[in-house]
């Protein structure tokens, strides 16, 4: 079984990442303005007044553990 040692490892960091996306780590609300921060470096920052501005996602910290 030590030949999967290698793909069960990648596994696992694969499984971490995942679960880092899915992790809150602050939603500031602002007039005009939602922003949800997410432990993989994540930031959605949503509109709900304003329908002609789209929903924008962006990475800050890529790379960097918070």
């Amino acid at each position: 079984m030590t030949q999967y040692d290698e793909k069960v490892a990648k596994r696992k960091e694969e499984l971490k990442q995942e679960e880092l996306a899915k992790k809150v780590h602050a939603i500031e609300i602002r007039s005009g303005r939602i922003q949800t921060w997410y432990k993989d470096g994540r930031v959605v920052s949503e509109f709900p007044r304003d329908k002609r501005k789209k929903t924008i996602v962006e990475y800050r910290n890529v790379g960097k553990q918070l």
